[in-house]
Protein backbone atom coordinates (compact mmCIF):
# COMPACT_ATOMS: atom_id res chain seq x y z
CA UNK A 1 0.00 0.00 0.00
CA UNK A 2 2.93 2.81 1.27
CA UNK A 3 4.93 1.43 -1.50
CA UNK A 4 1.96 1.94 -4.68
CA UNK A 5 1.38 5.48 -3.06
CA UNK A 6 5.16 6.22 -3.28
CA UNK A 7 5.14 5.10 -7.29
CA UNK A 8 1.91 7.18 -7.82
CA UNK A 9 3.44 9.89 -6.46
CA UNK A 10 6.62 9.76 -7.89
CA UNK A 11 5.13 9.45 -11.44
CA UNK A 12 2.96 11.95 -11.11
CA UNK A 13 5.39 14.29 -10.36
CA UNK A 14 7.51 13.19 -13.29
CA UNK A 15 4.37 13.47 -15.14
CA UNK A 16 3.85 17.09 -14.51
CA UNK A 17 7.01 17.89 -15.42
CA UNK A 18 8.44 15.41 -18.00
CA UNK A 19 12.21 15.17 -18.39
CA UNK A 20 13.90 13.22 -21.29
CA UNK A 21 17.04 12.18 -19.50
CA UNK A 22 15.65 10.66 -16.66
CA UNK A 23 14.05 6.99 -16.64
CA UNK A 24 11.98 5.22 -13.38
CA UNK A 25 12.14 1.69 -12.87
CA UNK A 26 9.69 0.39 -10.06
CA UNK A 27 10.71 -2.76 -8.57
CA UNK A 28 8.52 -4.60 -6.08
CA UNK A 29 9.88 -5.80 -2.42
CA UNK A 30 7.08 -7.85 -1.22
CA UNK A 31 7.87 -11.24 -1.65
CA UNK A 32 10.11 -13.82 0.17
CA UNK A 33 13.75 -13.17 1.06
CA UNK A 34 15.26 -14.79 -2.21
CA UNK A 35 12.53 -13.20 -4.38
CA UNK A 36 14.07 -9.78 -2.92
CA UNK A 37 17.13 -10.87 -2.84
CA UNK A 38 16.64 -11.63 -6.95
CA UNK A 39 14.69 -8.23 -7.20
CA UNK A 40 17.38 -6.16 -5.56
CA UNK A 41 19.79 -8.02 -8.06
CA UNK A 42 17.58 -7.32 -11.20
CA UNK A 43 17.73 -3.19 -10.51
CA UNK A 44 21.04 -2.85 -10.19
CA UNK A 45 21.94 -5.09 -13.04
CA UNK A 46 19.76 -1.49 -14.52
CA UNK A 47 22.72 0.10 -13.21
CA UNK A 48 21.23 3.15 -11.94
CA UNK A 49 22.08 6.72 -10.47
CA UNK A 50 20.21 6.20 -7.58
CA UNK A 51 17.81 4.66 -5.67
CA UNK A 52 14.78 5.59 -4.64
CA UNK A 53 13.67 3.02 -1.52
CA UNK A 54 13.27 0.36 -0.10
CA UNK A 55 10.58 1.30 2.68
CA UNK A 56 11.68 -1.29 5.15
CA UNK A 57 15.04 -1.45 7.26
CA UNK A 58 15.19 -5.49 6.44
CA UNK A 59 15.34 -4.64 2.39
CA UNK A 60 17.58 -1.96 3.29
CA UNK A 61 20.19 -3.28 4.72
CA UNK A 62 20.07 -6.61 2.44
CA UNK A 63 20.37 -3.66 -0.58
CA UNK A 64 23.47 -2.39 1.49
CA UNK A 65 25.02 -5.64 1.38
CA UNK A 66 24.45 -5.67 -2.45
CA UNK A 67 24.85 -2.36 -3.49
CA UNK A 68 27.81 -0.62 -4.99
CA UNK A 69 29.20 1.93 -2.29
CA UNK A 70 28.89 4.35 -4.55
CA UNK A 71 25.22 4.09 -5.46
CA UNK A 72 23.61 6.58 -3.53
CA UNK A 73 19.97 5.08 -2.02
CA UNK A 74 17.40 7.09 -0.83
CA UNK A 75 15.25 5.12 1.60
CA UNK A 76 12.43 5.38 3.80
CA UNK A 77 13.32 3.58 6.91
CA UNK A 78 13.75 4.77 10.27
CA UNK A 79 16.02 2.76 11.63
CA UNK A 80 19.16 3.81 12.09
CA UNK A 81 20.61 0.71 11.48
CA UNK A 82 19.82 0.36 7.95
CA UNK A 83 21.71 4.19 7.30
CA UNK A 84 25.32 4.27 5.89
CA UNK A 85 27.71 3.75 3.44
CA UNK A 86 25.23 5.85 0.77
CA UNK A 87 21.82 4.67 2.18
CA UNK A 88 19.92 8.01 3.36
CA UNK A 89 16.92 8.40 4.69
CA UNK A 90 13.87 10.96 4.09
CA UNK A 91 12.07 9.72 7.17
CA UNK A 92 12.57 10.95 10.66
CA UNK A 93 14.31 9.38 12.81
CA UNK A 94 12.56 8.09 16.30
CA UNK A 95 15.62 9.36 18.41
CA UNK A 96 14.86 12.96 16.91
CA UNK A 97 11.58 12.85 17.58
CA UNK A 98 12.30 12.30 21.65
CA UNK A 99 14.75 14.80 21.45
CA UNK A 100 12.32 17.15 20.06
CA UNK A 101 9.29 16.41 22.47
CA UNK A 102 11.47 16.65 25.26
CA UNK A 103 12.88 19.98 24.45
CA UNK A 104 9.11 21.26 24.00
CA UNK A 105 8.32 19.54 27.67
CA UNK A 106 11.52 21.70 28.72
CA UNK A 107 9.58 25.03 26.97
CA UNK A 108 6.31 23.89 28.58
CA UNK A 109 7.98 24.08 32.29
CA UNK A 110 7.60 20.32 32.88
CA UNK A 111 9.35 19.57 36.15
CA UNK A 112 10.03 15.50 35.76
CA UNK A 113 8.96 12.75 33.80
CA UNK A 114 8.38 9.02 33.98
CA UNK A 115 9.68 7.47 30.36
CA UNK A 116 7.09 4.40 29.23
CA UNK A 117 8.48 1.95 26.53
CA UNK A 118 8.23 -1.24 24.86
CA UNK A 119 10.20 -3.92 26.43
CA UNK A 120 12.49 -4.58 23.41
CA UNK A 121 15.78 -3.54 21.50
CA UNK A 122 14.25 -0.38 20.40
CA UNK A 123 11.88 0.59 23.21
CA UNK A 124 15.92 0.29 25.18
CA UNK A 125 16.84 2.52 22.83
CA UNK A 126 14.50 4.74 22.59
CA UNK A 127 14.20 4.82 26.72
CA UNK A 128 17.68 5.61 26.44
CA UNK A 129 17.63 8.58 24.49
CA UNK A 130 14.80 9.56 26.28
CA UNK A 131 16.94 9.68 29.47
CA UNK A 132 19.52 11.64 27.97
CA UNK A 133 17.65 14.19 26.58
CA UNK A 134 15.73 14.89 29.93
CA UNK A 135 19.17 15.51 31.11
CA UNK A 136 20.20 17.90 28.14
CA UNK A 137 17.11 19.87 29.20
CA UNK A 138 17.59 19.36 32.83
CA UNK A 139 13.85 17.76 33.17
CA UNK A 140 14.52 14.25 35.91
CA UNK A 141 13.51 11.67 34.52
CA UNK A 142 12.09 9.74 37.64
CA UNK A 143 11.48 6.44 36.60
CA UNK A 144 11.49 4.49 33.08
CA UNK A 145 8.93 2.02 32.91
CA UNK A 146 8.87 -0.99 30.38
CA UNK A 147 5.68 -3.02 28.83
CA UNK A 148 5.56 -5.88 26.56
CA UNK A 149 4.42 -3.91 23.24
CA UNK A 150 0.98 -5.34 21.93
CA UNK A 151 0.24 -6.98 25.11
CA UNK A 152 -2.69 -4.35 26.31
CA UNK A 153 -2.89 -6.09 30.16
CA UNK A 154 0.75 -5.42 30.68
CA UNK A 155 0.79 -1.53 29.26
CA UNK A 156 -2.34 -1.18 31.56
CA UNK A 157 0.06 -2.81 34.21
CA UNK A 158 3.20 -0.89 33.91
CA UNK A 159 0.96 2.64 33.02
CA UNK A 160 -1.00 1.99 36.38
CA UNK A 161 2.31 1.40 38.27
CA UNK A 162 4.00 4.43 36.29
CA UNK A 163 0.84 6.81 37.73
CA UNK A 164 1.59 5.40 41.18
CA UNK A 165 5.37 6.61 41.33
CA UNK A 166 5.91 8.85 43.64
CA UNK A 167 7.92 12.56 42.96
Amino acid sequence: AHGNEIKTSIETAFLRKPKSNVKITFFDLSGTMDERYEIINEALASDPDVIIGPLFAEDAKLLHDMKPSSLPVISFTSDTSALGDGIMTVNLIPTQSIETIVNQMQKDKIKNMIILAPNDASGEKMAYVADMAADLYNIPAIGIFYYDAGKSDSIKDVAMRASLYKT
